[in-house]
């Protein structure tokens, strides 16, 4: 939002936008950490990337978003509740995507207890999430669940 107010404010022959590297999906998200961890870029508003964490809406905005989630105290008669629910309940599944449902689970299952080992001291430290071994490794759940599923290591 902060670049669309100035692009109207100072006009788009006053900004410069350039490609600064290219690079593959895959390191999409690590050269961006790269780049904003090494530069300063005066209209980044967040220090990670891939995640708002940090980022703090104001009062208006949380308004208009609780506004929206609740939409004015509106709420679903039972009929439509017991209309949504059976649909739920009545769901078949083929085969095929229940295998990948259990292929699925048991993922998660296996990634529940992450170890995670320090490369210069060879010691292992153990967490009980995704979660808590990203915050104490200072990177996204999201960027550390791609380096599980790719098995590259994380430097």
């Amino acid at each position: 939002m902060p670049i669309y107010k100035a692009l109207l404010k100072y006009g788009h022959s006053n900004f410069c936008f350039d490609i600064l590297e290219y690079c593959s999906s895959e390191n999409v998200i690590l050269r961006e950490q790269y780049y904003l961890d090494n530069f300063d870029f005066s209209y980044n508003i967040l220090k990670k990337s891939n995640s708002s964490l940090g980022y703090k809406h104001s009062k208006e905005v949380l308004e208009k978003m609780k506004g929206r989630q609740n939409a004015k105290g509106f709420k679903h008669s039972t009929e439509m509740l017991s209309f949504l629910k059976n649909i739920q309940l009545n769901k078949k599944h083929s085969s095929e995507s229940k295998d990948l449902m259990r292929k699925s689970w048991s993922l998660r299952k296996i990634k529940s207890d992450i170890v995670v080992m320090n490369l210069n001291d060879h010691s292992f430290q153990n967490y009980k999430s995704i979660t808590e071994a990203a915050l104490a490794l200072n990177v996204t759940r999201y960027t550390l669940r791609s380096y599980l599923d790719s098995n590259k290591t994380l430097l």
